[in-house]
């Protein structure tokens, strides 16, 4: 580490750059845009920080110092990812850095610490809620509970499925809800859906297994219950129905006929 410089008869004492670059990646090696990193020392103080961009690394070491431990975090995941878990970093007093933490990997082809973030998957079906039959033409949308925006939306179809994972974020609140029912059903009960910041999903749906054993959440709908048919009012033999007998022209009439005929009667038994 020490160089002697003959043209000016110099001892020069030589320190090695800390270089700690960072990339932000998935599961897959895919580079990630819009993942807030961010450096702390010992004492919880914020170091530096960098907003991840597809193409682009960020070296922290400038800012590192030879013989400290270091907490590296993940301030904001983007949509469709969830957070990282701290990655603790330690520099050598030579400069060498240990990483310990399961969701950084070190790229030795390109001096480069990938930092991964796992996948958010929230797989949703339309089904008939008596029979498990999967239904046609549902609308279902998917809204942030705190700003009412609809986030993702989808026609339910028969044989599909659909990820609502890559709409939403790591510690946010959502509601599912149908706002167009097929024929023949009614439109289900809204569900509230928690999407923790490790990505794992929380809500009250019925669930399900696909063939890839993909957990399934259920939305599922009754059908329209139908009003029983009306029954035809019936006449028996020798009696009047309601409306003659209570009807008061009728009674007139008969009491006229009756005063008639015993008239006839009396006049006849005079001859």
């Amino acid at each position: 580490d020490m160089v002697y410089d003959e043209e000016t008869d110099t001892y020069n004492l030589i320190d090695e750059d800390i270089r700690f670059n960072v990339n932000k990646t998935d599961a897959g090696g895919q580079e990630i845009d819009g993942a807030v990193i961010t450096i702390y020392d010992e004492e919880g103080n914020k170091i530096d920080s960098w907003t991840s961009k597809t193409g682009e690394t960020h070296d922290f070491g400038d800012k590192l110092e030879a013989g400290k431990t270091y907490t590296l975090k993940e301030d904001g995941a983007p949509a469709g990812y969830a957070y990282t878990n701290e990655v603790t970093v330690e520099i050598a007093e030579d400069g060498t850095v240990t990483i310990s933490g399961d969701d950084m990997v070190y790229d030795e082809e390109t001096d480069t610490y990938n930092l991964i973030d796992e996948d958010i998957h929230f797989h949703v079906n339309k089904v008939d809620a008596g029979n498990g039959k999967e239904l046609d033409g549902a609308t279902i949308p998917i809204i942030d509970k705190e700003t009412g925006k609809v986030v993702d939306a989808w026609v339910s179809k028969k044989g599909q499925t659909h990820d609502f994972g890559p709409a939403i974020e790591a510690g946010k609140t959502y509601i599912l809800k149908e706002t167009v029912a097929p024929e023949g059903y009614t439109i289900a009960s809204e569900i509230e859906v928690v999407v923790g910041r490790d990505g794992k999903i929380t809500c009250s749906a019925s669930t399900a297994k696909d063939a890839e054993g993909n957990i399934i959440y259920l939305v599922e709908d009754t059908k329209e219950s139908k009003p029983a048919p009306k029954k035809k009012a019936t006449k028996k033999s020798g009696q009047s129905t309601g409306a003659q007998t209570s009807n008061p022209i009728y009674a007139i009439m008969a009491m006229m006929i009756s005063l008639i005929s015993l008239a006839w009667l009396g006049l006849k038994k005079e001859y």
